[in-house]
């Protein structure tokens, strides 16, 4: 059988990345903050789905740091404003990162029998007389 599925948390995962490569391809700040903020609250989940620690410890660190500094951004540059307007000048950005995110979910040939990890016999290792390599086989 062919193809690759993932899981919840991986799914999770490389949005939270796509959406960071959004952040660096940001050139303002607001925008750049918003994407962050979408980025940690997916590597949040990320990180509470899986058994990541560190990562959702520093994504709850700067969950509400991101946070505070948007709100300080949009005070100083539209302190009049009442109607939240974000413009983002990022759709060739995004672009990219839906193609990193597409590009993850590739599917690739993989063992019937093998479905994960878990399920993968350990390689066999067997020199070869004569030859100073060594040929692995399952």
């Amino acid at each position: 059988m062919t193809g690759w599925s993932i899981g919840l948390c991986d799914a999770i995962g490389f949005i939270a990345s796509a959406l960071t490569l959004v952040t660096f391809a940001q050139r303002s700040m607001i925008p750049m903050r918003v994407s962050a903020l979408g980025a940690n609250a997916f590597f949040i989940g990320y990180g509470a789905l899986g058994p990541y620690p560190p990562v959702l410890a520093l994504h709850i660190v700067l969950l509400p740091l991101n946070a505070r500094r948007l709100i300080e951004h949009w005070r100083h540059e539209h302190p009049a404003r009442e109607n939240i307007r974000l413009s983002f000048n990022s759709g060739r950005h995004l672009g990219g990162a839906l193609l990193f995110f597409a590009l993850c979910l590739v599917p690739h040939s993989t063992n019937a029998a093998s479905t994960g990890p878990e399920n993968r016999q350990p390689e066999q290792i067997i020199p070869q007389t004569g030859d100073a390599r060594s040929a692995h086989r399952r």
